[in-house]
């Protein structure tokens, strides 16, 4: 056997996968059981950046998610987040034009100098000011990117030495820079999360999570998920919103779904209630898809959607629609 490539997306799969890993797309000719339960996050193919599932471009980078186009008929957040790297993308050209003509060691690429002013970027009617205003002083090139960058957007400690590395500065340097550069991590951890809950619905563990791998330390992540103002109940009805956006789901299969995402029960089960799906259309929507790329007698199709959670009159209704 060999790596299957995906009929929807054409993203490639491991020969393991009996669905795509990437839409979640049933493999063709697959006898299939229970849809897999998608990933958490997905890994960003240009950048490498973590980003949650229910975002079809990156976080970071913009860069469509495998088998996506992006669409200007997407959520708020999702053309928010559009607008957000399109500035943030504006501010690093800014940033690299300010920073030419500083004493850089020989061994970097470019110079660099710091800001006069406190930037701000505003995304959907909210402006964020972050709290440096670096000043040009007699401190290393290093400290004075480091403050630069910090006046842009938050890193973490070990982040922003890792920024720091990549533009040239040898680990010492950056290190010293991070060490020196007044940042509050704590801080800087709840201007991150807030920063993440514009674009995307978490639950506090998995913001927690993408915290932790946006480097900031346990207690960082921990800080910034008590203190930014997170609605867990709304996030769970946006991503419970969100998942039904791109896939069919029974009431159950939602709810385990979210369950996956870190919310309780509680959480998942309100959610759910309260998103508005209509469970039969769901049960259709979820046979047109397996009608999509395998073929089902009715009675198949029916115990299908009701190994999916679909009660035994949702899979009913959803087959006897699908099949006609």
């Amino acid at each position: 056997m060999a790596d299957w490539y995906c009929p929807n997306c054409d993203f490639k799969n491991r020969d393991s996968n009996k669905t795509c890993t990437s839409c979640g797309s049933v493999r063709p000719g697959e006898k299939v059981p229970k849809t897999d339960v998608h990933e958490p996050v997905w890994i960003c193919p240009n950048c490498n950046h973590k980003n949650s599932t229910d975002l079809r471009t990156c976080f970071s980078c913009g860069k469509p998610r495998y088998g996506e186009t992006t669409q200007s008929g997407n959520s708020t957040r999702i053309s928010g987040k559009t607008a957000f790297i399109c500035i943030a993308a504006a501010t690093v050209i800014c940033i690299g034009a300010a920073v030419n003509g500083t004493n850089k060691p020989q061994s970097s690429v470019s110079s660099r100098s710091a800001v006069s002013e406190r930037p701000s970027y505003t995304t959907e009617g909210t402006t964020r000011s972050y709290s440096y205003t670096p000043k040009i002083t007699e401190e290393s090139g290093a400290l004075r990117t480091a403050k630069t960058y910090l006046a842009v957007m938050p890193f973490s400690h070990d982040g922003l030495v890792a920024q720091l590395e990549y533009e040239g500065y040898s680990h010492s340097e950056a290190v010293d820079a991070a060490d020196k550069c007044g940042a509050d991590w704590k801080e800087q951890a709840v201007l991150k999360a807030k920063d993440y809950l514009d674009y995307s619905s978490f639950s506090r563990d998995r913001l927690i999570s993408q915290l932790e791998y946006e480097k900031f330390t346990h207690a960082e992540a921990e800080y910034a998920a008590d203190h930014c103002g997170i609605d867990t109940g709304s996030e769970a009805c946006e991503h419970a919103k969100s998942y039904l956006r791109y896939s069919a789901f029974s009431k159950k299969g939602l709810i385990e779904q979210l369950e996956y995402e870190g919310y309780s029960t509680a959480e998942a089960t309100k959610a759910v209630e309260n998103c508005g799906a209509d469970w039969n259309e769901q049960a259709v929507l979820k046979a047109k898809q397996y009608l999509d790329f395998m073929e089902f007698s009715r009675s198949e199709l029916v115990e299908q959607l009701e190994y999916e959670g679909f009660t035994h009159s949702q899979a009913e209704h959803g087959a006897d629609i699908a099949l006609n």
